[in-house]
């Protein structure tokens, strides 16, 4: 679902009809698998000098994940206390490749989030 813009679209629209409580276990649900996302599992493509359409392609995915994705959950992420945050860490430490995750774009934007 997360692969297409068009999936990242839907989950702003998803995420606003759901109770805090099931906002925060797709979110999980997100992070358990966040490796397997397109835009950190070929994040390296970026990395390329150049201008190829797949470089632009991941670009336009990763701009998508970060302003659809990411920002739907920002209101949830901003009320969270200590213990769902530390929840959330604890899972990308655990299950997230963390050089892939560093090398992405999306690496930075939801861990600031947490820390605010």
């Amino acid at each position: 679902m997360l692969l297409p813009n068009k999936g990242k679209k839907l989950i702003p629209r998803i995420v606003r009809q759901l109770e805090k409580g099931q906002q925060l276990e797709l979110l999980l649900a997100i992070i358990r698998n966040i490796a397997q996302l397109d835009v950190i599992s070929k994040a390296y493509i970026l990395d390329r000098g150049g201008d190829t359409p797949q470089q632009r392609e991941l670009e336009q995915q990763t701009e998508s994940f970060m302003n659809n994705v990411f920002n739907g959950f920002l209101p949830l992420l901003m009320e969270l206390t200590f213990p769902p945050i530390n929840h959330i860490l604890t899972i990308l430490l655990e299950r997230a490749d963390a050089p892939r995750l560093a090398t992405s774009r999306v690496r930075t934007d939801p861990l600031l989030a947490l820390t605010l």
